[in-house]
């Protein structure tokens, strides 16, 4: 049975003597683009036009030289996606909720259904032998029907030599809830022509479950197979005498028959992902890629005064063992966005666990999101979006306690430690006129000095007989912009008669 999990994770990072003040949040439909810095075999899905979540991209047949039909039934207009058929007429409603990609067309009414006229591209011409094709599409029966035609190729036509009109037609049909496949008077062998082959189900198909119907067939050998979920359910040998090593008969449509496609003609349920593709190999029923998809996000400011990081809320949707890892790195200073790994100058990735946040600061962060489909590839994990509750780091307390001592061109300066942990340095910033720190002149460099963890320091090449005015600011930041506002400001006046400080 079908289990789906609809989760929000939240993972907590309690930091006991704060209170959560700040939060940033990233959703579908929002403000997602902001987030993504690009994506690998993931799209974003809407429903009614609602940008809804993001999931892994369905596998589609390569649009290469062997595919002659293909409708996803997503926004047909006058052809299929090929250009091969032209679409002559079409009803059905458009399912949302219950498709493989996107749209499905749901056929209800008797009047629903999909016709289709040949072009000169196409594979099923007439009055030629036609060579190897393999048919698949997706179905969502709705109940266990009698007799319920999905597909049929050809159409009826006058024959001369018999004065009477022929049904010549290739058609997939449900009968006993059996998915069963009938060639009305198209095999020959130039002379005589089979009025019916059929290729009939070893088992039934659910009701209301999607399921892959896929026909194959070889031209070469006369061979005809039906698979179901990729699984072989019906075989039949199209030769002289039934035996695989006899003569092979030709399928051919008459000159004057249309070759014509209805799609969902008599058919209560949904289809989708349909495929015609000109060899017999079978065709690949796989929903999602097994490697599973990437988001990878910006690099992203959380907060400019940097943050502890209180939970984190993601809102995602899982099912049938699909899932979803989460990985981040974090910095204090901007970093490359793109694929970096191995590289030491790029912090590295950690897988999001049950790790405590609280310790350390953040203030760039990156999250890499992994899709992994679940059953057979069948299921994909949805991701809706992430939010992150933090507290603002609060700047440093402004250092007190200072003192300043002339001397010989040079003052030296002391102030008590900041009582913070993580402080990480100093400042010492001066000028030659009170509020004004814009001085140039000492050795140790140009407003402001950075003292690093110390609390006293020597400046040196002052001007002597010229006041100067100081004030100290902490950080705790590496990029040293995190500061305390100024201390108490201090003054003295360099004079030759200090001689040097010692």
């Amino acid at each position: 049975m079908k289990k789906i999990i609809f989760l929000t994770i939240t993972v907590n990072f309690l930091i006991n003597f704060y209170a959560i003040d700040s939060s940033v949040s990233w959703k579908t439909g929002k403000n997602m683009n902001e987030f993504i810095y690009k994506s690998e075999n993931v799209e974003l899905i809407s429903l009614k036009n609602i940008p809804s979540f993001y999931e892994l991209k369905r596998k589609v047949h390569d649009k290469e030289t062997d595919l002659d039909m293909y409708l996803s039934f997503d926004g047909m207009n006058g052809t299929d996606e090929t250009g091969n058929y032209r679409i002559t007429y079409k009803k059905y409603l458009s399912g949302e909720n219950k498709s493989i990609y996107k749209k499905s067309a749901y056929f209800l009414k008797d009047e629903d259904r999909i016709e289709l006229e040949r072009t000169g591209s196409s594979f099923f011409q007439p009055g030629i032998n036609l060579n190897s094709f393999s048919i698949g599409f997706w179905m969502y029966p709705v109940s266990f029907s009698s007799n319920e035609t999905i597909i049929k190729i050809g159409s009826q036509y006058y024959n001369k030599t018999l004065n009477d009109v022929i049904d010549q037609s290739i058609i997939g049909k449900v009968e006993d809830g059996k998915v069963n496949w009938e060639f009305s008077n198209l095999f020959t062998d130039g002379k005589n022509v089979m009025s019916s082959v059929k290729v009939e189900s070893y088992s039934r198909v659910i009701p209301e479950k999607w399921t892959f119907v896929n026909l194959t067939y070889d031209s070469y050998k006369g061979i005809i197979r039906e698979f179901i979920n990729g699984r072989e359910n019906g075989i039949k040998t199209v030769t002289e005498d039934g035996n695989i090593n006899s003569t092979v008969y030709n399928l051919r449509f008459d000159p004057t028959n249309r070759c014509s496609v209805k799609i969902g003609s008599s058919f209560e349920g949904s289809i989708d992902e349909l495929y015609i593709i000109k060899n017999s190999n079978p065709i690949s029923h796989d929903r999602y890629d097994k490697k599973g998809g990437t988001i990878l996000s910006n690099v992203m400011e959380i907060d400019r005064d940097s943050a502890y990081i209180n939970n984190i809320t993601i809102d995602e949707v899982k099912e049938n063992n699909s899932d979803i890892q989460y990985y981040y790195r974090f910095s204090d200073k901007p970093f490359y966005p793109g694929f970096l790994n191995g590289d030491n100058t790029e912090p590295s990735w950690k897988i999001l666990g049950n790790e405590d946040f609280k310790s350390g600061k953040i203030r760039f962060m990156q999250w890499k999101i992994v899709l992994l489909p679940g059953d057979n590839g069948e299921f994909s994990p949805r991701f809706k979006g992430i939010t992150l509750d933090y507290v603002k780091d609060s700047p440093p307390s402004r250092p007190f306690g200072i003192k300043v001592l002339p001397g010989n061109h040079s003052v030296r300066i002391k102030w008590f430690p900041n009582s913070e942990k993580d402080i990480k340095g100093y400042k010492i910033y001066y000028g030659t006129k009170s509020g004004y720190y814009f001085g140039t002149e000492a050795g140790e460099g140009i407003s402001p000095i950075d003292a690093g963890m110390t609390n006293e320091i020597e400046i040196t090449g002052l001007n002597n007989e010229i006041i100067y005015y100081f004030s100290v600011t902490a950080y705790d930041d590496t990029m040293k912009t995190h500061e305390s506002r100024f201390s108490e400001e201090v003054s003295a006046r360099p004079l030759e008669k200090y001689g040097n400080i010692k």
